[in-house]
């Protein structure tokens, strides 16, 4: 048997997902990273991308993750209260993933024509925008946040046009 260890991926609505799985892959604002049971105790961020949720005998788990932050617990209890996590591979300790997020989505529940309309809209409102420049710089940050949407609507376009596994 895999080693497996605790995940739990919760945003202000709902927990996502909390059960066993044998790797977790995301990245942050340092680098990607692959969690995998036993791994030394981390905190850090999350930046929009793609987090799969890799589990035994299971599909793996594709979520659109729209930034927050991960913790990586070590300990002897970490696990505790997630069905299917093994004692890790140094004696007596079991590893939990913790990530929160603000915005997250299992990919499998992402609506391609929302998304698509979505990235249409903010592109067109940053084609109207142009290269203007506000003197206050309120042009900057209104230019910066439908940037980020349309990130937000391509992450999930790439994640809908994936098969499922």
């Amino acid at each position: 048997m895999t080693d497996s260890f605790a995940v739990e991926v919760v945003t202000p609505e709902t927990t996502l997902y909390a059960g066993p799985a044998t790797a977790v892959v995301l990245r942050t604002s340092i680098g990607s990273l692959t969690v995998m049971a036993g791994h030394a105790p981390f905190v850090g961020d999350v930046v929009p991308t793609e987090v799969k949720v890799e589990r035994e005998g299971e599909p793996t788990m594709h979520l659109a993750v729209h930034g927050g932050f991960v913790q990586v617990d070590t300990s002897p209890d970490a696990a505790e209260g997630i069905e299917g996590a093994d004692e890790g591979p140094i004696s007596g300790l079991t590893t939990r993933v913790t990530l929160l997020a603000g915005v997250a989505e299992n990919a499998q529940d992402i609506d391609p024509a929302r998304a698509e309309a979505a990235r249409a809209d903010a592109q067109a409102a940053i084609d109207q925008l142009g290269t203007a420049q506000g003197e206050d710089a309120m042009v900057d940050v209104q230019r910066r946040q439908l940037q980020d949407a349309l990130a937000r609507a391509e992450l999930r376009l790439q994640l809908a046009s994936r098969p499922s596994a």
